[in-house]
């Protein structure tokens, strides 16, 4: 037990070893009241984990059961028969796939599409990719329902949720309309297809989900989404089925989105929709992959070929002139390499800055959150093996340091204890030495001989022993 008087000389020597902070409390503190400061720091921290992944739970337990009562999972209610299902009685597959039209559920997208869109919100979420999320056809709005949900659930009040829709169906394909448009003939089914917003309002009421982060955009897609009050997208998904409406709104929506956000693209598979995409993918020069969801379904991630090619303003600033956008990988962070002569600076396109998305370690180590680019890892690859070489140079010095603090003690018959106290760097470490022979014994001359040449040219770095 340390004696109260004690306690600053006590703390004082192994002052290096804890941070500035708690050391300045505890000197002026008891070692028993400094043990239960410590115990109580570990139950705060112990507590504070313990309530982070009671919550991480209960938001997967909630947007779980979300997605199965939108797709009506629970109570299997009967689907109505459409062209490619033609089956009434409830089918687990065809309800999993989006291939059925429910007859009660609030969505047909089936629950691996309800999976993408959670996942592409999560990850946009995660990455601090800014923008709002858009749905192109909402139908009975299931899927925005499951996008509030979202953001309710990580506590989001920055993002709006945009339901699309004409409210009426889809557009009749006449004459004027693209020839898969008119071969399709989804119009037929409007009577299926089209439920009106009031409809879609009191879904969203039933979920406790009807605030001001929800808006709508009532009407045919080419008169709203031109005029759409929307700044930024981060998630673009888009169900409109027939060319004009898939083109519609790619033209109007798609310079929107950020960076990193994703276009998800529900009826690839039908080929009015296939043509849209392909036919706007490559007029843009879009080389983005295309991931696929299901039979139905893909989705892909903009890449930042976009900034060079279109720069806009972000919300952390324009892109500057004169930089080159470099193609991300499939992270997400998304860097811009100076294209001046001599220029070795890398900065950061997006709403963070570069040191808000990079994490260094003591040794120089550095991950960042997302993709990288050639330029910056062979900067942190440098830095980190630099850090690498000075590590171990300080190891083999102080251990040199603390042999020939060893061998320049007094050699005495018998045994011998040192206490050598090497501070190096902000490193402390304490070594206590036993020996029952002595030092400058015939095994030890030639080593004992090279370490006193040693400590006589470099005797400012060495500690005399006690």
């Amino acid at each position: 037990m340390v004696e109260p008087a004690q306690v600053g000389p006590h703390l004082t020597k192994c002052a290096p070893r804890m941070p500035s902070r708690r050391r300045a409390v505890l000197r002026t503190t008891t070692p028993a009241l400094a043990c239960s400061l410590d115990h109580a720091r570990r139950d705060f921290l112990r507590r504070r984990r313990a309530d982070w992944e009671f919550m991480t739970e209960n938001r997967a337990l909630y947007l779980d059961l979300l997605k199965k009562v939108l797709a009506n999972t629970i109570y299997e209610d009967p689907a109505i028969p459409n062209p490619v299902f033609e089956r009434q009685e409830y089918s687990t597959w065809a309800r999993s796939t989006g291939s059925d039209w429910p007859s009660v559920a609030h969505t047909m997208v089936g629950l691996t599409r309800l999976d993408n869109v959670q996942e592409c919100l999560e990850r946009v979420i995660a990455e601090g990719v800014p923008g709002d999320f858009i749905e192109t056809g909402a139908w009975r709005g299931g899927v925005c329902i499951l996008a509030r949900g979202v953001f309710q659930a990580y506590g989001i009040t920055d993002r709006k949720v945009w339901v699309a829709d004409s409210f009426e169906g889809v557009p009749t394909a006449d004459g004027d309309s693209h020839p898969e448009d008119v071969r399709l003939g989804m119009h037929a089914h409007n009577e299926v297809l089209g439920v009106d917003e009031k409809a879609v309002r009191n879904n969203f009421e039933r979920y406790g989900l009807l605030d001001g982060q929800v808006e709508f955009l009532a009407g045919w897609f080419c008169d709203t989404l031109p005029a759409a009050p929307i700044e930024q997208l981060a998630v673009l998904r888009l169900d409109g089925d027939l060319y004009e409406s898939t083109m519609d709104a790619l033209v109007n929506l798609y310079p929107k989105l950020s960076v990193g956000g994703y276009v998800i693209v529900d009826d690839y598979l039908v080929p009015a929709c296939r043509a849209a995409i392909d036919e706007f993918r490559d007029r843009e020069g879009i080389t983005d992959e295309i991931h696929r969801i299901d039979r139905w379904s893909v989705y892909w991630r903009r890449g930042a070929w976009w900034t060079a090619n279109r720069p806009r303003r972000s919300p952390a600033g324009a892109v500057p002139s004169g930089q080159a956008a470099l193609r991300p990988r499939a992270g997400g962070a998304f860097f811009t390499a100076s294209g001046t002569t001599g220029g070795a600076g890398v900065g950061l396109a997006g709403p963070r800055s570069a040191l808000s998305r990079m994490r260094m370690s003591s040794f120089g180590f550095i991950s960042v959150s997302g993709g990288s680019i050639r330029p910056a890892v062979r900067m942190y690859a440098a830095a980190t093996v630099l850090s690498l070489v000075a590590a171990i140079w300080v190891s083999l010095r102080n251990f040199c340091a603390i042999l020939t603090c060893l061998v320049r003690s007094p050699s005495t018959p018998g045994k011998f204890r040192s206490t050598v106290l090497v501070i190096s760097h902000g490193w402390s470490m304490t070594l206590r030495a036993r020996s029952r022979k002595n030092a400058t014994g015939d095994g030890a001359a030639p080593l004992c001989r090279w370490l006193r040449r040693v400590s006589a040219d470099r005797a400012d770095t060495v500690m005399p022993c006690a």
